[in-house]
């Protein structure tokens, strides 16, 4: 059964690095990201995004994606919500979300 976050998934040749972003309220800069990562040459990477908003603006996110057509693997995940206070400390979740998601050589 293939994983619910994994929303396009183009196919390199071999993926040596992951460029993980995280963000909440940045909907702009996640276009900018993507058109800045279609423009480069060597395109053995995979971009996990991980976003504090997931849940409110997935469908408005997912179609920008499939506008953009990124010519690499896109990965986008939700920031995980914590027990404390209601706080989502999206930094510490999302290194641990870029390690299990991550398919980088290194």
């Amino acid at each position: 059964m293939a994983n619910p976050y994994i929303m396009f998934d183009g196919i390199p040749k071999k993926i040596k690095a992951s460029v993980c972003t995280i963000t909440k309220r940045r909907e702009p800069l996640i276009d900018r990201m993507i058109q800045l990562l279609n423009g480069q040459t060597c395109l053995d990477f995979e971009y996990i995004l991980v976003d504090g908003y997931y849940f409110q603006r997935r469908d408005t996110v997912l179609e920008m994606i499939e506008r953009l057509k990124p010519e690499f693997p896109v990965r986008y995940l939700p920031d995980k919500p914590t027990r404390w206070r209601g706080c989502r400390p999206a930094l510490s979740s999302a290194r641990n979300t870029y390690l299990v998601w991550a398919r980088g050589e290194r």
